[in-house]
């Protein structure tokens, strides 16, 4: 190889390498935008009882579980870009890098990882051959993607009213193309199956954070026991989800200490709820695996979070 070529070859070779380092930074970035949504539904009982104790005004409605109707998810403002809405050191955004063909693969393969770790057991759930599973992903990080491709760049301004409307109204038809394209592929009855899974996805990631920590402390579940485990979360969130609509009936704006008795009630409510889980989990488990799975949830009530650190 002469000198000139092996210096066209570093050449290129650093270019590649500084492109590749802020793209992985935009993925960083661009995949917490993403997964906000799914983030805030992944709160779970504890995000209500932070609504309780920060909102001003509070009713039934701020405490029923989130929709999963995607005009319900589009009536709030578009999550907001990166800085400037460029990669570091570059001038190129988001919308520009997607414009090209390799870049948008890799975005799509990234895309695809990600949402598979976010939808465990989904392919089992329905019945999924992999091809259908394959199809189902592939539809979901396309419909990421765009919404990435629509996200507004603002050199870190707020967003105009108007702009911030025009994107919903493109989110909202790209979750309604999203729904119309599951629907085509799963049929009637599997798609009110995937809809009824979405309703109860936050416990299912919260059961696989837990599964996940007890097999990285050297006692994992089998598959009896982590469908068991999760079968008994999604019960109890079920039974908490309905004592958190009825103590939203008996909050009164204007009487402040209504919103402290509930939020004591829930309070115990939600303990009574992770001991009726560790109590189930006794007859399934090993003592050993119980006791992590106590600490487990422990922390998740320490840390304020629904799913807790592995």
């Amino acid at each position: 190889m002469g000198l000139r070529t092996l210096a066209a070859v570093t050449t290129g070779i650093a270019v590649i390498s500084t492109v590749v380092t802020a793209n992985l930074w935009r993925e960083l970035y661009q995949e917490r935008k993403l997964t906000a949504g799914l983030r805030a539904e992944m709160a779970g009982s504890a995000g209500h009882v932070r609504t309780l104790l920060q909102g001003s005004r509070l009713d039934v409605r701020e405490l029923a579980p989130p929709s999963d109707n995607p005009d319900a998810v589009m009536t709030a403002a578009p999550p907001p870009p990166p800085p400037g809405g460029l990669a570091p050191g570059t001038d190129i955004s988001e919308q520009e890098l997607l414009k090209d063909p390799a870049y948008r693969k890799t975005r799509l393969v990234t895309l695809r990882s990600t949402i598979e770790q976010d939808f465990p057991g989904l392919a089992e759930e329905l019945g999924l051959t992999g091809e259908e599973s394959a199809r189902l992903f592939a539809v979901l990080a396309e419909t990421r993607l765009a919404m990435a491709a629509e996200a507004p760049v603002t050199d870190g301004q707020q967003v105009e009213p108007a702009v911030a409307a025009q994107v919903t109204r493109i989110r909202r038809a790209l979750l309604k193309q999203q729904s119309d394209s599951l629907r085509a592929l799963l049929g009637d009855a599997r798609y009110a199956r995937w809809q009824e899974y979405r309703q109860t996805q936050a416990v299912r990631l919260r059961a696989n954070a837990y599964a996940t920590a007890l097999a990285r402390s050297g006692v994992p579940l089998d598959s009896f026991q982590t469908r068991t485990m999760t079968t008994t979360m999604i019960a109890e969130h079920e039974r908490l989800e309905q004592d958190i609509l009825a103590l939203g009936g008996t909050v009164v704006q204007a009487n402040p200490e209504t919103r402290i008795q509930a939020l004591e009630t829930l309070k115990n409510r939600q303990a009574d709820s992770n001991q009726h889980v560790l109590d189930a989990a006794s007859r399934f488990m090993s003592a050993q695996q119980v006791e992590i799975l106590r600490r487990q949830i422990a922390l998740q009530g320490a840390a304020g979070r629904a799913v807790p650190e592995p």
